[in-house]
């Protein structure tokens, strides 16, 4: 039966996702994996689960399709989603909570569109701004972080979004407020992705518009202190008692 709310609509509408792999569309593997998976879910493709009445005189039988798992799937992502948001609210600290949003020059995406391993270190990299703060203070903070690799308008624009604990540990154990000076995370992150695009010059693969300014070691530094030397958004929200929800917060910018 036809649902124009099912995610399956997306890809099977006049056979669009069929279409586009027939004319050479080049998917990622995991784009493929997770498209078929969900196509497949609670179908007979996947397997089903027999359940049958324990009385041997019955004669009812039930057949349950497995689920696909993927985190594509409207179903399965929404279950894995809740889960993971449950066990988080039982392990982060009962505390407010700031939002911090760590963005970079649209110039520089799709060089991570290109290089997808890049996007590990970006964790590291916005977590770093304010380790870096906390170590120097001797305190332990409470952070997570979630990376977007896609901005509202579906277009490639990854950015770091990082919940920080308003409380810090001391070294005798003690709770204190962890306050810190907010323009210098946007000087730390800049240096930092600026670095990490200089270090990894020679293995990354270069987007087509960038060809000029990749074409040798000094043209790349060139391009690079370029965006080094102009402001980068780091958005600063303010504090919140939600702990997972914290990303739907109206920012300020610094």
């Amino acid at each position: 039966m036809y649902n124009p709310n099912s995610i399956n609509t997306l890809f099977t509408l006049d056979k669009c996702f069929h279409r586009a792999l027939k004319n050479g569309h080049v998917f990622r593997y995991a784009e493929i994996e997770a498209v078929t998976k969900v196509l497949s879910c609670k179908t007979h493709k996947l397997g089903a689960r027999k359940y049958s009445c324990s009385n041997k005189n019955c004669s009812h039988k039930k057949h349950v399709f497995n689920t696909c798992k993927s985190k594509l799937c409207t179903s399965c992502g929404q279950k894995a989603t809740e889960r993971w948001i449950a066990t988080q609210n039982e392990i982060l600290p009962d505390c407010k909570y700031r939002h911090i949003t760590f963005t970079m020059p649209e110039q520089f995406w799709d060089i991570f569109k290109y290089n997808r391993a890049l996007l590990n270190h970006l964790f590291s990299l916005a977590a770093g701004t304010l380790l870096n703060i906390a170590t120097k203070k001797s305190l332990i903070i409470g952070i997570f972080a979630a990376l977007h690799t896609y901005g509202r308008q579906l277009n490639f624009n990854c950015h770091i979004h990082l919940s920080l604990a308003e409380y810090a540990l001391n070294k005798q154990g003690d709770l204190k407020i962890f306050s810190f000076k907010f323009s210098g995370l946007m000087k730390q992150w800049r240096y930092s992705v600026i670095h990490l695009l200089r270090t990894f010059y020679p293995v990354i693969i270069l987007p087509p518009e960038l060809a000029k300014e990749g074409y040798s070691p000094q043209s790349w530094n060139s391009f690079l202190n370029k965006h080094y030397n102009t402001h980068w958004n780091v958005d600063i929200a303010k504090t919140t008692n939600h702990i997972i929800s914290t990303i739907t917060v109206k920012s300020i910018k610094i």
